[in-house]
């Protein structure tokens, strides 16, 4: 991982030397944006108190799909689609608890679905940073459905081992921040490189049990913006 973070680096920092001079104000145009990253488990409960969703969940992929509106020259309304997915590790037996009579599935995957509205404010007045050259930061909301199936993604939902008549799979309310900068190629296109955080309020005592707490993930994306002219 260290390597791919090493390349990403280098080629920001090829395309901020490289990048022209275009005038910043993208008021009143529309923004479609197209990104992908490493998604990781930052903190949050499993189904037993000796493990932590970060201990039994590798690195996974996320894809992001945005479209946005600016309502001034800084202020940007963007509504996104993010799905992300990931494979448990060996750790993920242990995770479940003791319980003999639990089927412990093959290949499990977390797999989620983020439905999201979030401002999008640019600092460039405040950084001094240019017009080719923008930094940004975004806070938002939305509605997270995710689920632990069986089999890779598209695999059945496992049952929960604190109540085998539910499976592990719920729609939530969350939160996310981020922190990004674009490197404009053109007056309408711009690399987009930024890193976000996502809180899921998923504690559901009666579905998965006391230990299996709000969840919360980093990604690391890199992507690319386009602005167009609609009215």
């Amino acid at each position: 991982m260290k390597t791919i973070f090493r390349y990403l680096a280098v080629t920001l920092l090829v395309v901020g030397l490289a990048a022209p001079s275009f005038g910043f104000d993208k008021s009143r145009q529309v923004g479609v944006s197209f990104s992908g990253g490493l998604m990781n488990s930052a903190h949050g409960g499993f189904f037993h108190p000796t493990h932590s969703m970060s201990d039994v969940l590798d690195n996974g992929t996320n894809f992001s799909f945005g479209v946005s509106y600016g309502l001034t020259e800084v202020f940007r309304l963007e509504a996104l689609v993010d799905f992300s997915f990931a494979s448990f590790n060996e750790e993920f037996e242990a995770g479940v608890g003791p319980d003999p009579t639990y089927p412990i599935p093959e290949d499990p995957t977390y797999a989620m679905w983020g439905f999201k509205l979030q401002s999008v404010t640019h600092l460039n007045p405040v950084l001094g940073t240019g017009e080719s050259i923008s930094p940004f930061v975004t806070f938002g909301m939305g509605i997270y459905s995710f689920e632990i199936n069986d089999d890779g993604i598209t695999g059945d939902r496992i049952p929960s081992p604190q109540n085998r008549l539910k499976d592990v799979s719920k729609t939530a309310f969350g939160l996310n921040a981020g922190l990004g900068v674009e490197f404009y190629v053109t007056p309408s296109m711009a690399i987009a490189a930024k890193g976000k955080y996502d809180l899921v309020l998923a504690d559901d005592g009666v579905r998965f049990g006391p230990d299996f707490r709000d969840q919360g993930f980093f990604s690391l994306d890199l992507g690319f913006n386009f602005y167009f002219t609609m009215f």
